[in-house]
């Protein structure tokens, strides 16, 4: 009897013990099922790609922040339309999804600039030249990620594209420190954080589909990738004495063959009023707007105390001196004089820019 009554519960279980059992049961059910439906979506969320492609899941693997990048991948891989998805069947790889992420940036870009430019006109405070900078930082950093995306799955333009990349990412670090510096400027904190997370989910990719890079794209700095192979490739020459990039044009090499008086110059610049101008600023400014061909400016010899800046609209500039120790542009940023300007004012460059036989001395200083 005492046996019988010591296994009893273990025989006849109350009625209770089933019901938590079949909980249980239930519980392990949901669980699996729910593990299914996870592995159903990866294996969905891969199907979009060919079996010869990358590993999607793969393609954040030199990220600073993976769960950021899958982030990124995510979001763009949510707008898609049922075209879209056919055409990442058919035809998919690394460059297509990574073109659809740089597309999606640039409405994020457009977005960050809106915001900024509302700041401005709500903002009675200083700190306007810091938001200045950064909308001009932003629209240089569109231009970047339209012209990579110009470019995607050029080979020869892979350097010239990690470049670009990691020159928007720069822009926006330098916006956020600028920023930083003025406390009722930090609302605009989240807009900038969310576009260096994308910045540096779709340089991970970027890095993962070219081969840049060995490990992982941890920071800011270590976003360059092979920029010691990139400096020596510069310099590699396919023209006379190993003199010049191989990237530049034969018209441009004969140009920087020929000394200054002997270059034949759209305009000249002259300190003495003999030339057309009397500041590289005024020859700049009348060079033509997106300009196909050189447009040369000579610099006589002299010392010019200005900042000289070349908008990016300003294209195919070439400005010219009779040499470095001759022909000299100096100026200085004074922080007490300017305050809005802060330590940091952008130099802006327009496409295909030469300097030559000219020496720059910029001084940034501040009076405290």
């Amino acid at each position: 009897m005492v046996t019988q009554s010591f296994f009893q519960p273990f025989l006849n279980p109350p009625k209770s013990s089933t019901q938590t059992r079949h909980k249980l049961l239930f519980f392990s059910l949901s669980i699996a099922a729910l593990f299914s439906l996870a592995y159903l979506g990866l294996i969905i969320f891969q199907s979009h790609f060919s079996e010869n492609s990358i590993n999607t899941l793969a393609l954040c693997d030199k990220s600073h922040d993976p769960p950021s990048c899958l982030a990124s991948i995510s979001e763009i891989i949510s707008t898609f339309n049922p075209d879209d998805h056919l055409h990442l069947h058919h035809r998919s790889n690394g460059p297509d999804l990574l073109g659809k992420i740089l597309e999606g940036h640039v409405a994020h870009i457009n977005n960050a600039v809106e915001v900024t430019r509302d700041k401005m006109k709500s903002n009675e405070e200083r700190g306007d030249g810091a938001l200045a900078v950064c909308l001009e930082l932003m629209d240089l950093a569109r231009d970047r990620v339209v012209d990579s995306i110009k470019v995607l799955g050029v080979k020869s333009k892979g350097k010239d594209m990690s470049a670009w990349l990691s020159a928007v990412l720069t822009n926006y670090v330098t916006c956020l420190d600028m920023v930083q510096d003025y406390p009722h400027l930090m609302g605009l904190r989240p807009t900038l954080e969310g576009l260096i997370l994308r910045a540096r989910a779709f340089l991970a990719i970027n890095a993962k589909l070219s081969g840049f890079g060995s490990g992982r794209v941890r920071d800011f700095s270590e976003s360059l990738f092979g920029v010691n192979d990139r400096v020596r490739n510069f310099f590699e020459s396919s023209g006379s004495m190993g003199m010049y990039p191989s990237w530049l044009r034969p018209s441009d090499r004969k140009l920087l063959e020929a000394s200054g008086r002997e270059i034949k110059a759209d305009v000249v610049v002259a300190k003495d009023g003999s030339g057309d101008f009397t500041t590289v600023g005024e020859a700049v400014a009348a060079a033509p707007d997106k300009e196909e061909e050189r447009f040369v400016i000579y610099v006589k010899e002299g010392v010019y105390d200005e900042i000289v800046e070349v908008p990016k609209k300003k294209k195919n500039v070439m400005i010219v001196g009779d040499g470095m120790d001759l022909t000299i542009i100096t100026g200085s940023l004074n922080v007490v004089d300017n305050p809005e300007l802060g330590t940091f004012r952008t130099p802006t460059l327009g496409k295909l820019f030469l300097l030559y036989l000219i020496c720059i001395q910029f001084n940034a200083y501040s009076n405290l």
